[in-house]
């Protein structure tokens, strides 16, 4: 029973630390988030030069962010229903998760419209979206090899 308690509330604090990771970079001001926008893109450019790769712009580090912070997202959801809800069939986990991620991607854009300096794009919760969608996708497999491996 410690356990089932230990990995429940593992599960939450972590859908929470992701939801507060994505919330506070929205919140975040325009010259700010463009500070370290610049600065990860400075650090993804000499790790790319290294190994003779070629520059990536901005626009394209900050929509893969919002990817692959809605991909944590959707990952950490799918473990969260798991722990929390584990009778409940896959096929309504997804839809769970897919909701709770699109809702989190506008609740996400709306912020933005409050932040100085930031703009709300419909294109960003599309984006935000797939990357839950993935997300989700990435950790049931994840979860169905680690099974058949348990099984064998």
């Amino acid at each position: 029973m410690k356990k089932e308690t230990a990995a429940r509330t593992a599960s939450l604090m972590l859908c929470l630390a992701v939801w507060a990771f994505i919330f506070s970079n929205s919140m975040q001001g325009g010259e700010a988030s463009s500070q370290r926008s610049d600065a990860v893109m400075a650090m993804v450019n000499r790790v790319l030069a290294g190994a003779g790769g070629g520059p990536v712009e901005s626009w394209a580090l900050r929509k893969a962010a919002h990817f692959a912070e809605f991909a944590a997202l959707g990952a950490s959801l799918i473990l969260a229903l798991r722990c929390w809800l584990p009778g409940l069939p896959i096929r309504r986990q997804f839809p769970l998760a897919f909701t709770t991620g699109v809702v989190s991607a506008v609740f996400d854009e709306t912020i933005q419209l409050f932040s100085p300096g930031r703009s709300s794009q419909v294109t960003d919760v599309w984006i935000d979206f797939a990357g839950v969608v993935t997300g989700t996708l990435l950790a049931f497999l994840v979860q169905a090899i680690v099974r058949r491996c348990k099984k064998s």
